[in-house]
């Protein structure tokens, strides 16, 4: 089981950040280990949806709820990860807001032998994602 928690504080307002948590279809411009996404099927703040992995182009299933506006959670059902993403918006109260990135996923298959390498391409990964939302929401240019 791979676990990841990566947190950056964003000097701007949470509805801001929400906007830009919540905007899953740019997910590919925000999360670089994120191709592409298809959205399979939405029912209210639940949405089913095929994502294709930077990775080799390997596809996964995932069902992401939307619970506004505090969190994202995906639920990786089928692919090569199996487990959650929950990113979370917490309001500082200053004006300021904290954005947190939290994995809980097992790599499935031959893949689960590289949960090492995994955990260290994913952590910096999420750190860089977690960047580019901060950067977007402060009106900056997103660095590589």
């Amino acid at each position: 089981m791979a676990r990841i928690e990566k947190t950056v504080t964003i000097a701007a307002d949470p509805a801001k950040v929400w906007s830009l948590v919540s905007a899953l279809d740019r997910e590919p411009e925000i999360w670089r280990g994120t191709k592409a996404v298809r959205t399979l099927a939405s029912n209210g703040n639940v949405v089913e949806r095929e994502v294709t992995l930077a990775f080799r182009d390997r596809k996964e299933t995932e069902r992401v709820t939307l619970e506004a506006p505090s969190r994202v959670v995906h639920e990786l059902l089928a692919g090569p990860m199996k487990g959650t993403k929950t990113v979370s918006v917490t309001p500082k109260g200053d004006g300021r807001t904290e954005l947190t990135a939290v994995y809980d996923v097992k790599l499935t298959g031959l893949l689960k032998f590289g949960t090492g390498p995994f955990t260290k391409h994913a952590t910096e990964g999420t750190q860089r994602a977690l960047e580019r939302i901060r950067d977007l929401a402060e009106g900056r240019t997103p660095s590589e």
